[in-house]
């Protein structure tokens, strides 16, 4: 089971909605690609943490930046949060000489 209900935009951009009732789905874990969040509810009392750094609030309109293979995870608040996903693809670029 999926940890959020979401909605596809395009192949780079979703929209996810995450419910506390699914806390028990909120586990660490990294992506292969970078990613931006941006929090487009209001949220109460919800925080994001990556891996040995001290969690964070998700408030409307914070942002944040995830590298890819970053250990990471959202705390769960009261009600439910609204975010926007970015994925950021980067080409592979190989220099010859």
């Amino acid at each position: 089971m999926k940890s959020y209900k979401g909605t596809k935009i395009n192949d780079k951009v979703y929209e996810r909605v995450f419910d506390c009732k699914d806390r028990d789905f909120f586990v660490w874990h990294r992506d292969k690609e970078d990613r931006r969040i941006t929090v487009t509810s209001e949220a109460h009392g919800w925080k994001f943490q990556m891996d040995n750094c001290l969690p964070v609030d998700l408030v409307l309109g914070v942002v944040i930046s995830i590298p890819k293979n970053t250990f990471h995870r959202i705390i769960a608040g009261t009600g439910i949060i609204k975010i926007r996903l970015e994925k950021e693809q980067h080409e592979n670029i190989i220099f010859r000489s």
